[in-house]
């Protein structure tokens, strides 16, 4: 599974040019394991930095228990 992420927030995105708005919802690393970990066992994650952003991409081997 692949996400974007680095802060968490939840919410429609003020700025985006789609109607309706969509609804965006970014984890830090701790809180994205935390997550994934209440369904799956997490094999692999790997934090991708995105040079010139806020954000990250986040990675992850996730096997269904």
């Amino acid at each position: 599974m692949g996400v974007y992420g680095g802060y968490n927030s939840e919410g429609i995105w003020d700025e985006d040019t789609y109607s309706p708005k969509r609804f965006f919802a970014f984890y830090d690393e701790a809180s994205m394991k935390e997550i994934v970990s209440q369904v799956f066992k997490l094999e692999s994650f790997k934090t991708v930095p995105l040079e010139g952003m806020e954000l990250d991409f986040q990675g992850m081997i996730l096997r269904k228990e």
